[in-house]
């Protein structure tokens, strides 16, 4: 199995110079826990509920790119799940932005992909120690 097999395509996502305000509203409209941040749809960063509730002020003229990550770890489309699961248990994060060429094509979470297992009735290879 791969990232483009489970991965949510288009995924909603910022500007970098969009008022957080504007990234808090989405995600809690929608539930997200993260949002791409992109220009021209070519990934800047990833702003966290964390980052935006940072923000206690209901307007402020903060941007979102006065508070997004840089160093973005993501997923290629066509990555291993298991690597990809790996890569998420080792980051410390939950969901990855999906890029091919530069530009995001989707994003893809450990619920993405533990659906997927459960879906799939998968099994696990037991082994002796």
């Amino acid at each position: 199995m791969y990232v483009k097999d489970v991965m949510t395509k288009d995924p909603v996502c910022v500007k970098p110079d969009e008022f957080i305000t504007k990234a808090r509203t989405i995600m809690r409209d929608y539930g997200f826990r993260v949002l791409p941040v992109v220009d021209d749809d070519r990934l800047m960063g990833i702003i966290s509920r964390g980052d935006v509730l940072r923000v206690t002020s209901r307007k402020t003229n903060i941007l979102v790119n006065g508070l997004m990550s840089e160093n973005v770890v993501t997923a290629c489309p066509d990555d291993d799940i298991f690597e990809t699961a790996r890569k998420m248990i080792e980051s410390g994060v939950r969901q990855l932005p999906v890029v091919e060429n530069g530009k995001i094509i989707g994003i893809v979470t450990s619920k993405d992909i533990l659906s997927e297992f459960v879906k799939r009735e998968y099994k696990p290879v037991k082994k002796k120690v």
